[in-house]
């Protein structure tokens, strides 16, 4: 559910976002793979458990998320690195982060079409609209996607911000009435203006998915990250509490986002 790896090569930081993400070489049983990693220095340990447990709860929805990793750094690879200022970013994070598969050739950025999408990308879309309005994460909008596509299928990731809930200002629980209205998403997600006044929002799947959710399995969420995040003990414990409380409230969930894309 969420493998641990070995950082073993540095490649480069990946654009100029916030969280300053890096390409590097892993060790997984043997093999080199790539993977994009937060670490808390540009993410903080909270934003790598909700990274963490928002890529666990999307696996089980069915959602198109990278294989998550947790990314184990040793000193002696950090003191590897040529770029000094890597070199200090990493020496000053957690020993561990967050790391997302790095996605094969071929996925670009979705422009939206002119036309009707292909019947298996708007149920993509459908669901990750649903998951993003879900979990109140604002930062899948029009001017910074965080979403790819192969044209067969999405990839969604960056989820620091997801799980804030209470966090966020003016914030309703997404099962109470008007909890949707002039919030950000539904305005503003990337998906909006190409889904909205649909005649049918096809949730079933992905409320199956939800409602299949055992206590244990988004218990064992929490569980599967390192120790050293453990003095975020109460981020985890929030976001627990939130998914099994969607799971407990899914129908008027599922209500009110039609009801506010309506």
């Amino acid at each position: 559910m969420f493998d641990s790896v070995e950082a073993v090569r540095f490649d480069r930081k990946m654009g100029v976002g916030r969280t300053t993400p890096l390409l590097i070489g892993c060790d997984e049983n043997e093999s080199e793979i790539e993977v994009i990693a937060k670490f808390s220095k540009g993410c903080s340990i909270g934003g790598l458990i909700r990274e963490a447990m928002s890529a666990m709860f999307a696996i089980d929805l069915g959602l198109p998320v990278p294989k998550p990793y947790v990314v184990r750094l040793s000193d002696d690879f950090i003191d590897s690195i040529p770029d000094s200022a890597i070199r200090l970013f990493l020496h000053e994070s957690d020993r561990f982060g967050f790391g997302s598969r790095r996605l094969p050739e071929g996925f670009t950025v979705w422009i939206a079409p002119a036309a009707r999408m292909a019947d298996q990308l708007e149920q993509e879309a459908v669901n990750i609209l649903a998951f993003d309005c879900w979990l109140t994460n604002p930062d899948r909008h029009t001017g910074n996607h965080n979403l790819l596509t192969n044209g067969k299928s999405f990839a969604i990731f960056d989820h620091e911000l997801a799980l804030m809930t209470d966090m966020n200002l003016f914030w309703k629980p997404p099962w109470t009435p008007m909890a949707l209205d002039g919030v950000r998403p539904p305005q503003e997600h990337v998906f909006f203006n190409h889904l909205r006044a649909r005649t049918a929002y096809p949730l079933e799947d992905l409320c199956s998915r939800l409602q299949g959710l055992s206590d244990e399995r988004i218990i064992s969420y929490g569980n599967a990250l390192p120790a050293s995040w453990a003095a975020e003990l109460e981020t985890v414990n929030k976001a627990r509490a939130f998914m099994m409380s969607l799971r407990d409230n899914l129908t008027t969930a599922a209500n009110e986002l039609r009801r506010a894309m309506s």
